[in-house]
């Protein structure tokens, strides 16, 4: 029996060195493998060996050739926590020619803390090496053995991407008798094959030669990522056990963990029940309390053992005033359960890119990073971790994506509100006084509304020159000097009113009698993407915007207008709308825009006519008037 289970147990054996030199010369690589490449994975092999539903080890071996410095393959980091122990690690550095230059063990790897920013303490750790050489291209070789004791999820494989193509990989999931796994292969074509060796099952997957993926502007975010993930059956973790069959299953396990962890003290009921008496309705108490909540708390991340998934209980949130995502969701349901209000956690990916669609069919705990509320009775959903954000409002980053409703009945799929044409929107009114010499002095209003407005709740408290900053990345305008500055946000709805007042040395230029004004640099159209030769990926807008502006340009004494774009402009088509009217008099001229970008899902095929249509609307925002002395 041992020698069966050798023949497969520790794939990861030496290789003999004519063999080996021919992953670690980089003059050996085949060129198809260096097409948009700035690494090439010569060889990955990994094994995750599963000896009961807490405990596993995961050895892997990777080579790697670093071909530029666009490639971050030198930077290694292996995270562990108290669930994970690091029992090996080497790595090894090559020359171009595969000549072996440096070494590393495991205690020259440094040792650091994994808190990022907003996590006031965690437990988990990363060992990590930067690996630095003379000249590119050149090799790391890297081994690791981690064993675990506490499991929830399986490692997922990334396998090509974008600048890194992939010559050989192999995969291995080793499970004794009575489990199995869920599994799932995506944007990428792997070989697998299972067997039963010995009483235990093994699921191999392969791959040779997988080009490195050039990115396409616009395209769909579920297509970026060639990744294979490997989920649990069944998986136990703090003596909690749970199973991932589906989604109603998972959910039943995070409402395990969470359910007995409402209680508040009576001060705190008696506060509750007092801020709502006399509300006539339970959106009115919602309402009352979530501000009540805003208030009193702050958003601090805590991530302790289990707590990526259970929440600190509510009297822990009450008697210190702070919390991550779950533990403010779970004292914001506490609360609502006071007056009888049930809720249900929301369990998402936050995130203005990177948004995933979910697969009813395969339950994958590492789609989701932030966890919020819903209440059913209202359909309303709380971000419970803003201290700005009005009742119901979730903000850009969380809207129309899939998520995981938890209650005492388990995990249902569902989905956030979008924020279409009719929420996501600004409207803007500006007067800009020009002088002879090409100056204006600007003042300007807008109002933004739903994912428009975001910004501008943490705007207020930033320092004027922060704000200054913004305002000029964000026109085309060369330099300013900000007058005035003020933001009004809504306290009961998602609305922004900004209000300011610029000087601009230099907003039109001057030659000889002439004044050329562009008629646009407050709030001009840019996103014009790259041309492709060949289109490979569908298009996918992923929001609707809505922008109207008015600009009235009050001319300088002694001009008049010489020439000025298109009178009445109009554009539409499958990709959005847009319109554009002048009209002038002696002394003013008066711009009235209007756009629609719609979020869309098309062909590849569409691509052209898409970045036809957005050039159209660059060109028409850059367009000048020009304005000519009058004869005296």
């Amino acid at each position: 029996m041992n020698k069966i289970i050798a023949i497969y147990c520790f794939f990861l054996v030496a290789i003999s060195a004519p063999a080996q030199n021919l992953l670690y010369n980089a003059s050996l690589i085949p060129d198809a493998l260096k097409k948009d490449a700035d690494e090439v994975v010569r060889l990955k092999q990994a094994e995750y060996k599963v000896s009961s539903m807490s405990e596993a080890t995961h050895t892997e071996k990777k080579i790697v050739t670093v071909l530029n410095s666009e490639s971050d393959a030198n930077e290694l980091r292996f995270f562990y926590d108290q669930y994970s122990k690091i029992k090996k690690l080497w790595a090894k550095v090559y020359d171009a020619d595969g000549k072996e230059v440096n070494a590393f063990k495991q205690k020259d790897f440094n040792d650091r803390s994994a808190i990022s920013n907003g996590t006031m303490y965690g437990d988990t750790r990363f060992k990590y090496l930067t690996v630095n050489h003379s000249s590119y291209p050149y090799t790391i070789e890297y081994y690791s053995v981690v064993e675990h004791e506490g499991i929830m999820s399986y490692p997922s494989h990334y396998i090509n991407g974008f600048g890194r193509s992939v010559q050989s990989l192999e995969v291995k999931v080793i499970l004794p008798e009575g489990m199995d796994i869920l599994s799932k292969v995506e944007n990428v074509e792997l070989s697998a094959s299972v067997n039963t060796i010995a009483g235990t099952k093994v699921y191999t997957w392969t791959g040779k030669n997988l080009p490195a993926l050039e990115y396409e502007a616009y395209m769909p975010n579920n297509l970026k990522r060639p990744v294979l993930r490997i989920a649990a059956t069944s998986f136990s973790v703090d003596g909690y056990k749970g199973d991932m069959t589906t989604w109603k299953s998972f959910g039943s396990f995070l409402n395990q963990l969470n359910k007995e962890r409402q209680d508040l003290t009576p001060a705190t009921k008696a506060k509750i029940k007092s801020i709502t008496a006399g509300a006539a309705t339970n959106r009115e108490k919602i309402k009352r309390i979530y501000q009540y909540m805003q208030d009193e708390v702050r958003y601090v991340s805590v991530q302790l053992g289990i707590g990526g998934w259970q929440s600190f209980d509510a009297a822990y949130v009450e008697k210190n005033k702070y919390g991550d995502c779950k533990a403010l969701s779970n004292y914001m349901k506490s609360m609502l359960k006071v007056v009888d209000i049930p809720s249900d956690w929301v369990v998402i990916y936050r995130g203005y890119s990177g948004r995933q669609e979910l697969d009813e069919n395969f339950v994958n705990p590492r789609f989701a990073n932030h966890m919020m509320l819903y209440v059913p009775s209202e359909d309303m959903w709380l971000e419970c971790t803003s201290k700005t954000y009005p009742p119901s409002y979730i903000g850009g980053d969380n809207h129309d994506r899939p998520v995981l409703l938890v209650n005492e009945k388990g995990g249902k799929l569902s989905r956030t509100p979008k924020y279409g044409l009719a929420e996501n929107k600004s409207t803007s009114r500006a007067n800009i006084n020009l002088d002879e010499k090409g100056g204006a002095v600007i003042k300007k209003q807008t109002t933004h509304y739903g994912p428009s407005h975001d910004r501008y709740r943490y705007f207020k408290d930033l320092p004027k020159s922060d704000v200054e900053k913004y305002i000029i990345r964000n026109t085309s305008l060369p330099s300013l000097t900000l007058d005035k500055f003020a933001i009004d946000t809504d306290p009961d709805a998602p609305v922004a009113k900004v209000d300011f007042n610029i000087t601009v040395p230099r907003y039109a230029s001057k030659a000889g009698k002439r004044v050329f004004v562009p008629i646009n640099n407050l709030n001009p159209f840019t996103d014009v993407p790259e041309a492709e030769e060949k289109r490979i990926h569908p298009i996918k807008i992923e929001n609707d915007y809505h922008e109207k502006d008015e600009y009235v340009f009050d001319l300088p004494e002694g001009y008049k207008v010489e020439s000025v774009p298109d009178e009445n402009t109009l554009l539409e088509s499958e990709f959005g709308k847009f319109s554009l009217e002048l009209k002038v008099t002696d002394k003013t001229v008066t711009i009235t825009r209007s756009l629609d970008i719609f979020a869309v899902e098309l062909p590849a095929s569409d691509y052209n006519k898409l970045r036809d249509f957005y050039k159209k609307i660059a060109k028409i925002d850059a367009a000048k008037m020009v304005l000519v002395k009058k004869a005296t």
